[in-house]
């Protein structure tokens, strides 16, 4: 096995040293070689003389090329290739390939000061994550709406701005959190405009509850904005945060790097718009002042849609923000379909927010009335905390 493979490589390095490195045979090199060594840097690097060449879509390393047709530098396509071998069977779908566009990739790469073997494993997690999460990432399921999460505004620069306000955020649920927040980020992701390449996120903490405590969502939810959504958040704004989020945030800012960390701001809500009214113009600024008071005109949990609030954006249509999406999927311009669960949920719309919350959790978690003894000592012991915190 492995002894046998290193010695069929021989004689192709040494024919990659005099004809330099043909990328065909840099493929197989790779493939005989393990995803993490360390040594196969220099073969890396070696391509880095290679010039951009056109090539036929038809041809044989027609994998190897942008839409464009062009073959891509050298170190970016090295990323690419040892990303592909670090996924499950070595194998990368179209859909993933499209995603890895120059740009996207030389994040990854800036991510690990340059070090191709290093940008490859991230890059290779992104991509395992968005094939795990194609459906919704394509727009071609729609969540189950967790909360008000969405685009309220863009800002004057290209930027979109994020919002959530805890006063609608159901009881957490891991996965049904992290399916609306990959939905709402890939919307930001189409929205953006001129040269924007990232978005701002506000947290209103206005409504934030022992209920919330739940630390659960939060490793998945880091792990998204570290690896799939690398270096597209541009600024976090916590707005009137209590005591008792702090818990939360804690936990949250160890899961993601310094860098990252830095990008979050604590502001009170006159100090939000301010802010906003500087980086995304007046525009922008009025719509979070008129959704941070309204917000605070009562306490009921009313996620999702309803009259005067659009998912998953305030200022694009759903179906535009993902056409392009959906087309790499060969779907064209196919409807986007609603999961089952949110057609039940839609059902509910006669009962009282307050309860309509609770019940679309114990339904989600394929409950049918009350919860376990389990859960209930757990929920106590989150409320007995939210007391002592005061």
């Amino acid at each position: 096995g492995t002894f046998a493979a290193n010695h069929a490589c021989q004689p192709q390095e040494r024919s990659c040293a005099k004809i330099g490195a043909p990328l065909a045979m840099f493929r197989a090199l790779l493939d005989s070689l393990s995803c993490c060594s360390v040594d196969r840097r220099s073969l890396c690097d070696a391509l880095l003389d290679r010039t951009m060449t056109p090539v036929s879509k038809n041809s044989p390393s027609s994998n190897d090329v942008e839409p464009s047709g062009y073959v891509v530098d050298p170190k970016i396509q090295a990323v690419i290739e040892q990303a592909r071998l670090c996924l499950p069977n070595q194998k990368m779908s179209w859909w993933q390939r499209s995603w890895c566009s120059p740009e996207i990739v030389q994040v990854y790469l800036k991510g690990r000061k340059g070090d191709v073997l290093a940008a490859a494993k991230i890059l290779a997690e992104a991509l395992q994550w968005r094939e795990q999460h194609r459906d919704i990432l394509s727009g071609s399921r729609v969540p189950v709406w967790q909360s008000d999460f969405r685009i309220l505004a863009r800002a004057a620069s290209g930027h979109p701005i994020i919002y959530l306000c805890y006063r609608h955020h159901m009881i957490p649920n891991t996965q049904a959190i992290l399916e609306h927040g990959a939905y709402v980020l890939e919307a930001a992701v189409h929205s953006m405009r001129g040269d924007a390449r990232q978005f701002d996120i506000i947290i209103d903490c206005y409504g934030f509850n022992h209920t919330h405590l739940d630390p659960r969502p939060i490793v998945p939810l880091m792990k998204m904005i570290q690896q799939p959504y690398r270096d597209r958040l541009r600024t976090a704004i916590f707005v009137g945060v209590p005591s008792a989020f702090n818990l939360l945030y804690r936990v949250g800012s160890r899961l993601v790097n310094e860098n990252t960390r830095r990008k979050a701001m604590f502001a009170s809500p006159d100090e939000a718009v301010v802010h906003i009214a500087k980086t995304g113009g007046g525009e922008a600024a009025r719509m979070l002042q008129d959704v941070l008071s309204s917000n605070r005109k009562g306490m009921d949990c009313q996620p999702g849609e309803i009259e005067g609030r659009k998912m998953p954006s305030e200022v694009d249509d759903a179906v535009n923000l993902f056409r392009s999406a959906r087309r790499q999927l060969g779907s064209g311009s196919a409807s986007i379909q609603p999961s089952a669960e949110a057609s039940a949920a839609e059902a509910e719309t006669t009962m009282p927010s307050s309860w309509r919350c609770c019940r679309r959790r114990r339904a989600q978690q394929g409950e049918t009335r009350g919860v376990s003894k389990f859960q209930e000592s757990g929920f106590m012991r989150l409320k007995l905390f939210w007391h002592a915190l005061g």
